[in-house]
């Protein structure tokens, strides 16, 4: 998808904002001529740029990502941004559920590294529990350190 939209010299829209209209007392003409073509190049790249980011996703992530009201009106960058957050969310819970102690690097920046994960995804709206944290903590230490499970 990014390749497509940086081959047809769209990519810009995901990185730049909608052009601001130049204020009423502006007494520069050529602000406000350059405005009116600006605005109308950065609308059409905008609109190719989501119709390609759509048609990029499966049945499945258009129904999660465009089917609310909200979503209809977000521009390619704020969609982009929204399904990057997505991924990210995603990928940070599977390293939270999966990380395993490995023994050597301290059990103390093993668990920093874990509650870092933790602030992450709370940072991107996903709530992680205390009892969650502690879950996780216990099973990702191994057999010798693990005591608790014994119970």
């Amino acid at each position: 998808m990014l390749a497509i939209l940086k081959e047809l010299d769209l990519d810009y829209v995901l990185y730049e904002e909608k052009p601001c209209a130049p204020s009423l007392i502006s007494l520069y003409y050529d602000e406000k001529m350059e405005y009116v073509p600006k605005l109308e190049k950065w609308q059409k790249s905008d609109w190719i740029a989501k119709v390609i980011i759509q048609w990029s996703l499966s049945l499945n992530m258009m129904r999660r990502f465009l089917c609310s009201e909200e979503n209809m009106n977000l521009s390619a960058k704020e969609l982009y941004n929204s399904i990057r957050a997505y991924f990210r969310k995603i990928f940070l819970y599977g390293e939270l559920i999966n990380s395993c102690y490995d023994g050597i690097s301290g059990l103390g920046n093993h668990i920093k590294n874990m509650f870092d994960l933790a602030y992450e995804l709370k940072a991107l709206g996903l709530n992680v529990s205390d009892d969650f944290m502690v879950s996780c903590l216990m099973s990702s230490q191994s057999k010798n350190y693990n005591k608790h499970s014994q119970w």
